[in-house]
């Protein structure tokens, strides 16, 4: 799930601050060994309440249900080890789309049951008659909620795109450019679960916005590209006037950098990496790659490295994929920052989680004289659910900065 994301960033921000001191393999045991602690803890819980819930312990229904949750905690490792071997089909489909709601799902029932076990601490204590009852049945209602939050979380996901329209300014906007269109989309993650069908709605929604620009700000793919076969053919449906444009996310290093930007070049996509585009003759597109990067032995590099002394006198827009350490990029005057990544959280309640982790995690921001969007994004990482973050479009028409 993208709580799990989290447990990713943390375990990067681990290794640039103790890598000199520890070696890699150390940290990313520990990391492993945490996560999949906490995952495996919530699945013991869950069971454990279950088992005594239905007073089975001991008998033959008790193994069976034992198995069940092992095979539920180790699918999904092993769907995605499936996809990395065998590709996409049927099989690895139905098994990664099943796991991955299992991940979902087993967290709302976990985190509900949780807070169930919390508010009868007090009539506990009380030795109130009705405790033994109350927390038997308290399982089953933690069953039901989990269940009817997993269902809305992948309605949400799934048919509840939102547009987001603003006008944001630039200097020295040329006036006959005046409301030039850019279209921003992100985290796609295009792979088993986000797929053709999904895609499609995208583009659908991007063309219907009649773009003179559309801009990927990272994480385009989510699988080995080797693995995406000819989905590359829906990118070139993409109607833009002046091209589309993308920046590398954390995903595409995960994937293969070179083979993913290859196969977004067949559908017309083009990768902007540490470098500058001039669209349309009047506007400066800096592109900057992810972070990520530098653990995969490429060079770190600043987006104040990647800006020119241009961005003081000219039109331009930054393209960023994780909405920190820009702060003295908005410095070198810079107009409009775009990003994504955070996903909002992309479930609730770890969105609460994201705001502590992201300083900027969704919406609009103002930092020194430029301005800062930060996406939720499209598609979904873990689960193929979101809740209370709706995957977005974002339609940006420049005006003239005044003063």
């Amino acid at each position: 799930m993208l709580i799990i994301n989290y447990f990713i960033a943390m375990f990067a921000y681990m290794v640039q601050k103790t890598g000199a001191m520890l070696p890699k393999w150390i940290l990313f045991t520990f990391f492993m060994i945490l996560v999949l602690t906490i995952y495996g803890l919530a699945h013991y819980y869950v069971y454990r309440r279950l088992v005594t819930s239905l007073g089975i312990r001991g008998e033959q229904s008790d193994t069976i249900l034992k198995y069940v949750f092992i095979f539920m905690m180790v699918s999904f490792p092993f769907s995605r080890l499936f996809v990395r071997t065998i590709g996409i089909n049927p099989f690895t489909y139905t098994l990664d789309w099943l796991s991955s709601v299992w991940m979902g799902l087993i967290f709302y029932v976990f985190l509900a049951a949780l807070i169930f076990q919390i508010l009868l601490i007090i009539p506990t204590l009380l030795q109130l008659n009705f405790v033994p009852v109350l927390r038997k049945v308290s399982i089953w209602v933690a069953i039901g909620s989990g269940l009817a939050m997993t269902m809305a979380a992948l309605y949400e996901a799934r048919l509840m795109m939102k547009t987001t329209m603003l006008e944001l300014p630039v200097k020295n906007l040329p006036p006959e450019r005046d409301g030039f269109r850019i279209v921003q989309i992100s985290d796609t993650h295009i792979g088993v679960l986000v797929s053709e069908p999904v895609m499609k709605r995208t583009i659908d929604a991007v063309n219907a916005l009649d773009p003179d620009l559309v801009v990927i700000t990272g994480d385009l793919v989510d699988e080995d590209a080797a693995h995406l076969n000819g989905l590359s053919d829906l990118l070139q449906t993409i109607r833009s006037r002046n091209g589309v444009y993308a920046i590398t996310g954390n995903h595409e290093f995960y994937s293969g950098v070179e083979e993913a930007v290859a196969w977004a070049h067949k559908g017309n996509v083009r990768y902007i990496r540490n470098g500058k585009r001039t669209i349309a003759d009047f506007l400066d597109i800096y592109g900057v790659d992810d972070p990520t990067a530098a653990q995969f032995g490429e060079p770190k590099v600043l987006p104040e490295d990647v800006i020119g002394v241009d961005a003081r006198t000219r039109p331009s827009i930054l393209l960023y994929h994780q909405p920190r350490g820009i702060e003295k990029a908005a410095e070198t005057g810079i107009d409009i920052i775009l990003s994504g990544h955070t996903h909002n959280g992309q479930i609730w309640p770890v969105s609460l989680i994201s705001r502590m982790i992201y300083p900027h995690v969704n919406g609009l921001y103002k930092i020194g004289n430029a301005v800062l969007y930060v996406s939720r994004g499209v598609g979904t990482w873990g689960p193929p659910m979101r809740l209370d973050s709706a995957p977005e479009i974002v339609l940006v028409k420049l005006k003239n900065k005044s003063g």
